[in-house]
């Protein structure tokens, strides 16, 4: 994964960015999930644990069960 510099540092909205042009462009849901995944656990990105979250709960672009929506949703607070 590849994430923006910006001064020499990561930009982790970058990942985010991502997520939605692989959505909103390329309509790739379950790219879009990876992304998503790697930015809330790795990076503690809270659109991208939103989103994850709502993806779950969805079932758009994850087989992954309803209940991983709660291990995401608290990491918003």
């Amino acid at each position: 994964m590849v994430l923006y510099r910006s001064r020499g540092q990561h930009y982790l909205g970058g990942c985010q960015r991502l997520a939605d042009y692989l959505e909103g462009v390329k309509k790739n849901y379950e790219a879009t999930a990876q992304v998503l995944k790697m930015n809330c656990e790795q990076n503690e990105h809270p659109e991208s644990c939103y989103k994850l979250g709502a993806y779950y709960t969805t079932g758009k672009g994850a087989s992954q069960a309803t209940s991983s929506t709660h291990s995401t949703l608290p990491q918003l607070c």
